[in-house]
């Protein structure tokens, strides 16, 4: 029996029990889901997919919602339709593929990771909840940039069981638990902008957090270097001057803690003067060959996609197509050109044709407004996680255009993990908003209520008067300084 397959069964049942002996079982499910989530550890039984560990915590969490009697959105009108739709013609594609096994594999990696988002909308209800969910994700984060500078200095640690590779093809390169380099920088990539959010614009409750987020973002950094990989280089890159440019036009965006961008510099400077060489060298000569390859790729897959224009070939089943489309080059061998094409969005076109890269562009552009949304908010750690999940996305949309990287599940559950989050923070602000409004209401009606009942009494008063005047009596004579007329006893409300 495989080794992986004894660890999933064991992992399963240490999670089960951890669940049951919680106080909070569902915010277990949620610390669970974010830690295994990064991890392709599981019963991996066709085609690269099957049932993964963060599988098992996504069932628990939706099984406990359902048990506690909670109503489960599943539709969410800010991103379901585009990726329902891509879920729809990613089936019909598959189903004229060569291969529809391998096209429901592809489809089964966007459910799950669909299913993360609405676990995350669904159960983060308070800021305890956020908390809870953002330190793990943070925490599995800085174990996989220490384990990717361990193997870059020293090699391999052996976790096979969490998806390290043993041996890899290119040693001198980190790999953390993904398969290539290039999956691992951009798990990089994309949590980095939070990161160095939390660590330089917002200033927690406690000050070792400050520290944790500096640790995790250096280590982060030094890992992301040690792939190797170019293209979440420049997006990062690009991404770091974006928002640094971004930050400076509203007084709320600017940094809160001073000594951080001190310490930056002075790392940075460090980091310049001993790896500068190193950096220019993959960009010169030596990953020239390299480089020129994609475009000879995407030439393959251009000639692809002209000839299926409307369905595509399938899901999962480019390099089974791919062949029939190669124009032989005398560097380049024929095998060589037939590969996965190294851009996400020539990909997706060639396997799910025109409406799949309809829907997913929507996909994308959604998940990005999601995260725009959230900088009108007051909300420190939420406009923090929303400026830096804002920046992720765009990092790897940057990143897609020399990767093929959406094809790996870990960065499908992040990027929806990412933006669960976000929108998360959103519902919990549309519910704040919506129990102030409902205060408001009642303060409102009791102010109406006691105006009516002053009214009343002020009436009885001067009924009675009248009678007693009527009576021959004498009426009572005001109070120097007092009155009781009804604009003194209930002011007007003063415009502002």
């Amino acid at each position: 029996m495989d080794f992986k397959f004894i660890f999933f069964l064991v992992a399963g049942l240490l999670c089960v029990v951890c669940i049951l002996a919680s106080r909070n079982q569902i915010r277990a499910t949620l610390v669970l889901i974010s830690l295994f989530y990064v991890f392709p550890t599981g019963w991996v039984f066709y085609n690269y997919t099957g049932i993964l560990l963060v599988d098992l915590a996504i069932f628990a969490a939706l099984m406990l919602g359902l048990a506690s009697g909670q109503k489960i959105r599943f539709f969410f009108k800010e991103i379901s339709i585009p990726v329902f739709v891509l879920f729809a013609w990613m089936f019909v594609a598959s189903s004229r593929a060569m291969e529809p096994g391998w096209g429901y594999a592809e489809i089964s990696k966007w459910v799950r990771g669909y299913l993360i988002f609405v676990c995350l909308a669904n159960f983060i209800k308070t800021e305890k909840d956020l908390r809870t969910v953002l330190y793990t994700v943070l925490a599995g984060f800085a174990f996989e940039a220490l384990l990717g500078i361990y193997q870059w200095r020293r090699g391999s640690l052996g976790l096979w069981f969490l998806g390290e590779r043993l041996f890899r093809p290119e040693w001198w390169r980190a790999y953390g638990t993904f398969y290539v380099p290039s999956h691992y920088g951009n798990h990089l990539m994309m949590m980095l902008p939070i990161l160095l959010r939390l660590f330089i614009f917002y200033k927690p409750p406690q000050r070792k957090e400050t520290y944790f987020y500096g640790f995790a973002m250096l280590s982060g950094f030094l890992a992301l270097y040690a792939t190797y990989a170019r293209g979440p280089w420049i997006s990062f890159a690009t991404v770091v001057v974006l928002m640094l440019l971004f930050t400076f036009f509203k007084s709320k965006l600017r940094p809160k803690i001073k000594w951080p961008i001190a310490a930056g510099i002075v790392l940075g400077l460090a980091f310049s003067l001993k790896y500068t060489d190193k950096v220019i060298e993959q960009f010169g000569e030596q990953r020239k060959t390299s480089a020129m390859s994609r475009i000879y790729l995407g030439e393959v897959a251009w000639r692809l996609i002209q000839d299926n224009l409307a369905f595509g070939v399938g899901p999962g089943n480019y390099e089974l197509n791919s062949p029939r489309y190669v124009v032989p080059i005398k560097e380049y061998p024929t095998e060589h050109l037939s590969e996965i094409v190294h851009n996400t969005y020539l990909l997706i076109f060639s396997e799910s044709g025109v409406l799949g890269i309809a829907a997913f562009a929507l996909i994308l552009i959604q998940m990005c407004v999601i995260c725009f949304r959230m900088f009108r908010s007051n909300h420190a750690i939420g406009l923090n996680l929303a400026i830096g999940g804002a920046m992720a996305l765009l990092a790897l949309t940057i990143s897609f255009i020399a990767s093929p990287d959406i094809h790996n599940e870990q960065t499908l559950n992040q990027m929806f993990l990412i933006v669960g989050m976000v929108f998360a923070c959103e519902l919990m602000e549309r519910r704040h908003a919506a129990v102030q409004r409902q205060l408001h209401m009642q303060q409102r009606r009791e102010n109406m209520q006691a105006k009516q009942e002053m009214q009343a009494a002020a009436e009885v008063h001067a009924l009675k008067n009248g009678q007693a005047v009527s009576n021959g009596a004498t009426p009572p004579q005001p109070v120097i300084g007092a009155s009781d007329t009804m604009r003194d006893l209930w002011p007007p409300r003063r415009r502002t």
